[in-house]
């Protein structure tokens, strides 16, 4: 059917595989990923307040801690 080949061409490209070398395409992206955590590390954030038109306003900050793993080291943002 036509929803599993679009779910099928979705899978596909998350996982990088549809253009060039799947394995370099991981490595690119996990490099850019490291390079993000480290500029966000640098930022020294204490809080995030994000807010929009339809009424939304969040503010995360010291007591919501989030993670990204890179290459097995923690990172806070």
């Amino acid at each position: 059917s036509v929803a599993v080949e679009k779910l099928w061409e979705a899978i596909l490209s998350a996982s990088r595989v549809l253009e060039g070398d799947p394995i370099e395409n991981w490595a690119k992206h996990n490099a850019n990923m490291e390079a993000h955590c480290h500029h966000l590390n640098s930022l020294n954030i204490e809080k995030v307040h994000l807010f929009a038109d339809n009424g939304t306003d969040i503010t995360i900050g010291d007591a919501a801690r989030i993670y990204a793993h890179v290459k097995g080291a923690k990172h806070l943002w």
